[in-house]
């Protein structure tokens, strides 16, 4: 076999000295012959005739040897390609067009696949990322997943303890460690994991070493692991930063090691620092049971499914209910995987939406180079004519025109990696507006690459088989005559070519609607009424060191003297800052208790007093929130219109007052237990993260009555340029505490935040339905000029038979037309089946919305009709002397 394999290689490789050897070796045989036939007595001549009749023919014999070599389809291939790599150069307007149209469809989807596989293919870079699960609990009847929560630590240790299913169990909580330079003060992004939980992920340091098990024992925590890119930020990089120390939260913490470049925490961008978690007496003990701290990840054992880890975790839950009812008693557990909770989170619908539009661009490019395919074929149809009745059979004709599809394809790759290139650091640059993992990964790597590769093999088949089909389906009396019969092979290919132009403004239709749709939401976006006066407004975000703050009580006196320090200063205003993030669950106060899960809530902010006045709020009924407020004044909030909508309906809801039914997510309540809160006034809805992240029903706290730890957004109404004030701002909150943290300054930034969810897609989109219109008005065009040119004998008759210009004109537009009509009916209902997918990312406009479809129609037809003047105007100015004496 090996030799047989040398042999091939030798004659795929070497093939002119193989050829070589084979003319010797014939000509050595016929001269042998010959040679017997001299010594019986014939003459030289005569015997080298009869010698090469006997032999017979030689280069039969020279096919048949080749054929032996088994490498004659290798050869042949490599024939079809060089023919069609001339044919390509003698046409290079043809070869440009359609290597371009193929550049933006392809190099379009490599981009779009580089960023995907970054942000999902990529998302875990863990060994077998398949068997990581996430572990939650779940109110039982509950089932959304708003109402999944973390475990408690001895939950947590009872499942590791009995788990059949897998091959570890471990758990981990967020942390935000407070770190503390000489010349900064930040947050970190940090978290706490148990002794098992890098070995469940399989990754190790790249620098230094892992926790050992003693330090998760209470007492020698204060031991650190850094992020690979907070390691370059904060210490360049340095190697000798094992062994020292930083301050966090303004304890000590040795480093201990380094965690590897893209190293992304189960659910976080970047994760600044690891801790480990040392569980202390008070943790492990059975109050704390209903204490719902700790995230929990796990291995599934090989061959142990999702469903049948779920019913594990099922049983586990009967259990604990039963051993300890009190803290388990109506709670289940929920496994999930965690790639599906990551392909939920890295790809949101706005990506698919691009994704879609790339490959609706890929796909109209196709359309269109078939169709210059498709009537560039007549145009060899004598050749293929010729071929064909030299012997070559149609599928060898069929295989070389894909060799020349294929080169093409190959080609319009090639230029594609470059407009993959640009798409790449494109979309890099937008997914700063996406807080997804994995977005650093995003470039054009080997897996680009090969996809760039198979896509332009695939599209050469898609955009080439056709009509190296209708190519050649020829009639060979016909088209070697160049008579009547060929008319009826090209009237065959203009119907394939409307065929395709109907289809190319039916994907044009969809992709221009999902384009208009998203317009008209930015549009609304930007009109939107916020419920306030954005303009001259500065805002600011404040971290205070929790190592100097323990509670919020003690964060608030000095977030009174800070405001008092800013209002005073030289060109603001108005002064206040209020805390979002809060959720406030509650009952009315007089009505009957709700069902569980059934508990009405809403978002909570705490504010300082004066907020509704800086921003310009409009109070609809009652008071706004005053410095009479105070810790130890009754409860009291005002209320948005959502929420007065939502929950008094028909009552005026100001001297009404409601129940929390339990501490108010997020904030430090004094008044503890909760005591019913006083609604006072209504306001009418403020959108300060923009119309869309904002909506829904809102309670506004007294900051006062409800402080919370570690931060205020503070709003200053200013009479100058805002960002005119940062240094002075600055200076004012450091005069209070050097070690306060500022963070975004920036101008109320509503707008930016309610294009994030939308910019990008309408943007892309927009772009890519641009590209359509130009490919299909440029494939319109084509079929058009191309079905004038074959009737131009026709369009001679008839106007010598007394046809005005203007009734050819109405002929070729009207042949247009009716293409375009079609397209925009299968268009339209397609767009109808698709927008809907869209209907998250729109704002004040329907998926159906008939205004947008309407547009696009009439958009549609107007491009068509445009498409189809230059032809039709040249149809029109035909001579019907020179186009008669032509043919």
């Amino acid at each position: 076999m090996l030799h047989d394999l040398i042999y091939r290689l030798r004659a795929l490789l070497r093939r002119d000295s193989m050829e070589a050897e084979l003319d010797k070796e014939l000509r050595a045989h016929v001269e042998q012959q010959a040679e017997k036939y001299v010594q019986a007595g014939m003459s030289p001549e005569e015997a080298a005739r009869r010698a090469r009749l006997e032999f017979g023919g030689i280069e039969q014999v020279k096919e048949d040897c080749r054929e032996s070599w088994g490498v004659r389809i290798v050869s042949e291939l490599a024939q079809d390609l060089r023919y069609g790599a001339r044919q390509l150069r003698r046409n290079p307007g043809f070869t440009t067009v359609a290597v371009l149209t193929l550049a933006l469809g392809i190099g379009a989807n490599t981009a779009m696949f580089s960023f995907l596989d970054a942000v999902v293919m990529r998302v875990l870079p863990y060994p077998q990322p398949g068997e990581l699960v996430a572990i939650y609990q779940q109110r039982r009847g509950g089932g959304t997943e708003s109402t999944q929560v973390p475990l408690s630590a001895l939950n947590v240790v009872d499942l590791q303890k009995d788990s059949q299913g897998f091959q570890e169990i471990s758990y981990y909580h967020w942390e935000r460690p407070f770190l503390g330079t000489p010349k900064s003060a930040e947050y970190l992004v940090g978290a706490a994991i148990s002794p098992e939980f890098l070995k469940l992920l399989g990754v190790d340091p790249i620098l230094g070493r892992a926790f050992a098990p003693s330090e998760f024992e209470p007492g020698n925590d204060r031991v650190a692991l850094l992020g690979y890119d907070f390691w370059q930020r904060q210490f360049g990089g340095r190697r000798d930063i094992i062994g020292q120390t930083i301050q966090m939260d303004g304890k000590p913490y040795t480093v201990l090691g380094v965690m590897p470049k893209g190293f992304y925490f189960v659910m976080d961008v970047d994760t600044n620092v690891l801790t480990p978690l040392a569980l202390s007496s008070e943790d492990l003990s059975e109050r704390e049971r209903s204490s719902h701290t700790l995230s929990v990840v796990g291995r599934l054992s090989p061959g142990v499914t999702l469903a049948s880890a779920q019913a594990e975790m099922d049983s586990a839950a009967v259990r604990l209910a039963k051993q300890y009812p009190s803290a388990n008693q109506g709670w289940g557990l929920k496994v999930r995987s965690l790639l599906s909770t990551y392909y939920r989170q890295s790809v949101p619908e706005s990506l698919l939406a691009i994704a879609a539009a790339t490959l609706l661009v890929l796909l109209i490019g196709c359309v269109n180079v078939a169709n210059l395919l498709l009537a560039r074929s007549s145009v060899r149809q004598k050749e293929i004519a010729v071929r064909a009745a030299l012997g070559a059979g149609r599928k060898r004709i069929v295989r070389q025109l894909l060799m020349e599809s294929l080169l093409l394809a190959l080609a319009g790759g090639l230029a594609g990696i470059f407009v993959g290139w640009i798409g790449v650091d494109l979309l890099a640059l937008a997914a700063n507006h996406y807080p997804v993992p994995g977005r650093q990964g995003i470039a054009l790597n080997d897996s680009a690459f090969i996809f760039c590769l198979s896509l332009s093999v695939i599209t050469a088949v898609i955009f080439g088989l056709v009509p190296s089909l209708r190519a050649t389906k020829v009639d060979l009396n016909g088209s070697l005559k160049e008579a009547a019969a060929a008319v009826t092979t090209t009237a065959g290919r203009s119907k394939v070519g409307g065929r395709f132009i109907v289809a190319e403004i039916a994907l044009a239709v969809a992709l221009v609607t999902a384009a208009g749709l998203l317009i008209r939401t930015s549009t609304n976006l930007l009109n939107a009424d916020l419920g306030f006066d954005p303009d001259h407004v500065l805002t600011f975000d404040t971290a205070f060191p929790p190592y100097k703050y323990k509670t919020g009580i003690q964060e608030s006196e000095h977030v009174e003297e800070i405001l008092a320090r800013l209002r005073a200063l030289p060109g603001v205003t108005d002064a206040a800052g209020f805390i979002p993030g809060g959720r406030l669950v509650f009952r009315q106060e007089g009505q009957p208790p709700p069902a569980p899960g059934q508990e009405p809530s809403a978002d909570a902010e705490a504010v300082l007093p004066g907020f509704m006045h800086t921003l310009r709020a409009t109070l609809i009924a009652g008071r706004e929130l005053t410095q009479a407020d105070t810790a130890s004044a009754p409860p009291v909030a005002i209320v948005n219109e959502s929420f007065a909508r939502v929950y008094f309906p028909n009552v005026n809801p100001v001297r009404r007052q409601i129940v929390p039914l339990s501490q108010i997510y997020g904030y430090e309540n004094p008044n503890a237990p909760p005591q019913p809160i006083l609604i006072v006034g209504v306001i009418k809805d403020i959108f300060l993260r923009g119309p869309v992240l904002s909506k829904g029903p809102r309670i506004y706290l007294p900051y006062s009555q409800y402080p919370a730890q570690h931060g205020m957004i503070f709003v200053l109404r200013t009479a100058v340029q805002p960002m005119s004030l940062v240094p002075t701002v600055r200076a004012a909150v450091r005069s209070v505490d050097s070690e306060v943290a500022l963070l975004g300054f920036d101008r109320m930034r509503h707008d930016v935040a309610s294009w994030e969810h939308v910019w990008l897609p309408m943007t892309a989109v927009s772009i890519f339905a641009g590209l359509a219109l130009l490919l299909s008005a440029v494939g319109i065009s084509g079929v058009i000029s191309y079905s004038v040119a074959q009737r131009t004998h026709e369009i001679g008759i008839r106007m010598a038979l007394g046809a005005e210009r203007r009734d050819v004109l109405r002929m070729v537009i009207g042949q247009g037309l009716r293409l375009a009509l079609i397209g925009v009916a299968f268009g339209v209902a397609g767009a109808l089946a698709l927008t809907r997918f869209l209907a998250s990312l729109l704002y004040g406009v329907t998926p159906t919305d008939p205004v947008t479809f309407i547009a696009v129609s009439l958009i549609l037809i107007a491009v068509a009709l445009a498409a189809c003047y230059i032809p039709a105007r040249r149809a029109a100015n035909v001579d019907p002397m020179t186009a008669l004496r032509h043919e």
